[in-house]
């Protein structure tokens, strides 16, 4: 930073320097006062501050009697609110936290043994419920059973749809896939064999245990961190910019967006740079005096923020 010093003009000193002072003073005061004093009185009476009320002039000060008739304003001017602040930019960290999903498989429902048979002339069916608590996270759901006795063609309907319709050679069947696109919360499921044909003695008879409703379900209760912050009215009211910064250690292949919310206005969403500073700018508007409120949140991969 440079500074530059102005340089005065050079005026030619009278030989005895103390008297030449005392006469310049002395003749720039006479000049003043018959400057002041031909003067209007409407403009001369001010710059004195006397006051004609009452016919008494009075002089202004701690000792008048009365304040002055008019006031000369200079300067009106509101220049708004002013506050101190001892730094230009602040900086407000969050602790660190980690964001993951975890994906377990799980029983959503079992079912009680049963028997379904069919014979010429009469039949027994199965038909029972079952219920999913969180669809939404629920994905590659099974219906798994053993069949010690197996007869016949086996119909499974699920929600009135057919899902399977075979000869069952095993006691132990491979699992049957339900198709997401008619699970919902409450589901129905039934049970049938076929027929005997001619041989009207017989009967086909399948008999079931260990029928259960496997599926995988996400934890979605560490994929959100919510974080709070506060704002004092001096930063509010003297923001200009703001921005983000994290550092968020995670796996490339294996990182999903991410979604940063700030008082539930998106300032980020994408999939951030693991293993490097990620800086993003946004509207000061989104910042509010007092509590603030910082939620990440992911709906795939792993991060330590």
């Amino acid at each position: 930073m440079k500074f530059f010093r102005l340089r005065k003009a050079q005026v030619p000193l009278p030989s005895d320097p103390a008297t030449g002072a005392a006469a310049l003073i002395a003749i720039i005061a006479l000049v003043l006062v018959f400057y002041i004093l031909a003067l209007p009185s409407e403009v001369r009476d001010p710059l004195l501050n006397i006051s004609h009320g009452n016919g008494t002039g009075t002089t202004g000060g701690t000792g008048g009697n009365q304040p002055a008739r008019n006031a000369l304003i200079l300067l009106r001017e509101s220049p708004g609110d002013i506050d101190f602040t001892e730094r230009l930019d602040y900086e407000h960290d969050i602790s660190p936290f980690h964001l993951y999903l975890t994906v377990n498989s799980q029983e959503l429902a079992r079912i009680n043994p049963f028997t379904i048979e069919k014979g010429s002339f009469d039949e027994v069916k199965k038909n029972t419920t079952f219920s999913i608590p969180d669809l939404a996270n629920t994905k590659n759901t099974l219906l798994s059973f053993e069949t010690p006795t197996h007869e016949g063609i086996l119909t499974v309907k699920f929600n009135g749809f057919l899902i399977y319709q075979n000869q069952v050679t095993s006691a132990t069947p491979e699992p049957i896939a339900l198709d997401p696109a008619i699970l919902e919360d409450d589901n129905t499921l039934e049970f049938s064999v076929s027929g005997v044909g001619s041989a009207f003695w017989k009967k086909n008879i399948y008999s079931f245990k260990n029928v259960r409703i496997i599926g995988d379900v996400a934890d979605t209760s560490r994929q959100e961190s919510k974080n709070v912050f506060f704002i004092t009215a001096a930063e509010k009211n003297n923001l200009e910019a703001a921005d983000i910064k994290f550092y968020p250690d995670c796996v490339p292949s294996k990182a999903g967006r991410l979604d940063v919310l700030l008082n539930n206005r998106l300032i980020f969403s994408g999939v951030p740079d693991c293993g490097l500073l990620n800086k993003r700018e946004f509207a000061p508007a989104a910042v509010l005096e007092g509590e603030n409120r910082l939620v990440f949140r992911t709906q795939q991969g792993s991060y330590l923020v």
